[in-house]
Formats: C-alpha cells, sequence, structure tokens
C-alpha cells in the first residue's frame, strides 16, 4: 500500500492557447492522497474571456478557489481532491473567446483528501510593474501555489524560496505571460510571499493559496506509526491547533 501522508510536489504541466473558448493540458497524477490545483491566466476585453466558467480534470469539475481582474487580464485558482491518477486532460472552458491564455496545473501527495479542507485562505493582488507579490497565510504541513499573469511577451525569475513550475506567454492576439510556482512553508513561518521578477513591466494579477496536508491518514481507519494508534473519522482535521487533533 503506497499511502503517502507527508505533502510533496507531484508533478506539473502546462499549455497556451490564443483566441478560443477553452484550453486543455495533459497531466498526469501519481501516487496515494493525491491533490491537483490548476492556475488559469487569460487576456481578453471583457470578465467572461478573462475567467473560465469552469475547469475539469477526468472530466470531474474543479472548485474555483478564487479569481482576480486587473484590466485586460485574469487569474484564477481551481482546486481538486483526489484527483484521478495516470494521464488525463486538464480542460478550462470560457464563456466567450479569450485573447490569449495560460495554464498550468501542480500535482501533490499527501495532501488532504477533502475540497472544502484542501486549500487555506485565498489571496491576490493586482498592479503595473515588474515585481508582482501577495502573501499567503500558512498553518501547518502546507506549501502554498502561485500564480500570476501579466500582461507583455516576458518572461519572470522566481523569488527567494520559489520553485518556478512553469513560465509561459500567448502572444497571438494581447500578450500574456503566465508564470506558477511552489513554496513549502518552513518551520516557524506564518505567511509566505509570493514576490517572481518579470524582465518587462506590464499590468498583472497575482494568486496564491495554502495546500494543506493529510499529515495523518484520514478515514475510518486505523493508523500504526510507531507505537502510537489512532482512530479517525472522515474529515478529522489533523493540522496542529485545530479542534478535531486526536493525538
Amino acid at each position: 500500500i503506497d499511502a503517502v501522508t507527508t505533502l510533496a510536489y507531484d508533478a506539473v504541466s502546462s499549455g497556451t492557447a490564443a483566441r478560443a473558448t477553452s484550453i486543455t493540458v495533459s497531466h498526469t497524477c501519481t501516487r496515494s492522497n493525491r491533490a491537483l490545483i490548476v492556475g488559469v491566466t487569460a487576456s481578453g476585453d471583457a470578465d467572461n474571456k478573462r475567467i473560465p466558467s469552469g475547469v475539469t480534470y477526468f472530466g470531474i469539475a474543479m472548485t474555483q478557489v478564487g479569481q482576480v481582474i486587473n484590466g485586460n487580464v485574469g487569474t484564477s485558482i481551481w482546486a481538486l481532491s483526489a484527483p484521478a491518477s495516470g494521464l488525463n486532460t486538464v480542460s478550462a472552458n470560457f464563456a466567450a473567446a479569450f485573447a490569449d491564455c495560460v495554464m498550468g496545473g501542480v500535482s501533490f501527495t499527501g495532501a488532504h483528501q477533502t475540497t472544502a479542507s484542501l486549500t487555506g485562505t485565498f489571496v491576490s493582488a493586482t498592479g503595473s510593474s515588474t515585481t508582482p507579490s501577495v502573501a499567503a497565510t500558512v498553518v501547518s504541513n502546507s506549501i502554498v501555489f502561485g500564480v500570476v499573469g501579466l500582461l507583455a511577451n516576458t518572461s519572470f525569475t522566481a523569488g527567494t524560496g520559489e520553485t518556478e513550475r512553469w513560465d509561459a506567454a500567448s502572444t497571438v492576439t494581447t500578450a500574456i505571460t503566465g508564470w506558477g510556482c511552489t513554496q513549502p512553508m518552513a518551520a516557524g513561518d506564518t505567511s509566505i510571499t509570493i514576490a517572481p521578477t518579470a524582465a518587462l513591466t506590464g499590468v498583472w494579477a497575482i494568486a496564491a493559496v495554502e495546500v494543506v496536508g493529510i499529515n495523518i491518514l484520514v478515514g475510518d481507519t486505523t493508523i500504526l506509526t510507531g507505537s502510537i494508534t489512532a482512530e479517525l473519522a472522515v474529515g478529522d482535521d489533523m493540522r496542529p491547533g485545530v479542534p478535531d487533533d486526536v493525538l
């Protein structure tokens, strides 16, 4: 049994599209206690061209964690707990054709297995510069997922502690560069700031969210860790300081 209970990066996928109402990428999820987080950045002259009406993985609807719009650029984050393993398709669908779009997804293992508890508080910011930034609150055993869309054909350099997961541009109509990263929390952290640097100035919309680890296997299962045995119920939140703690 491959029961992964430590939150960790699994895989990444990304792609671009232009003048269309949908964008798709192939993504492979592996191991156990899986989660998938997707970031979509799009340009367009209306909100329904900047933010998708829905995102699916393997035909299963993902939950929108949050969205932010700044002028003609929109950024949104979507989440799915317990996605199917193996190679499947991520699809974002729009109500109207976007100008340009970049989408990226990151899967995790050892993640919380209920979508409602998988992510922390969504945070976002907007501006026009080479230095988008936003700070996400972290609690325990978590990794911050960040994504930014910037209206220019450019590239990004990751900030301190960040691991770049994708950096791509679509330049057919209204050029947009989409960038995504992850950053694990360190001992003592209460917040993590996502702050990449772009090579060119542009209007940007950045968003980030905490991805929460499972810590200890959740389920109607008795688990043995060393000499400790715990009986857990579905939905128990095992983060320290949360009332559901049983250890």
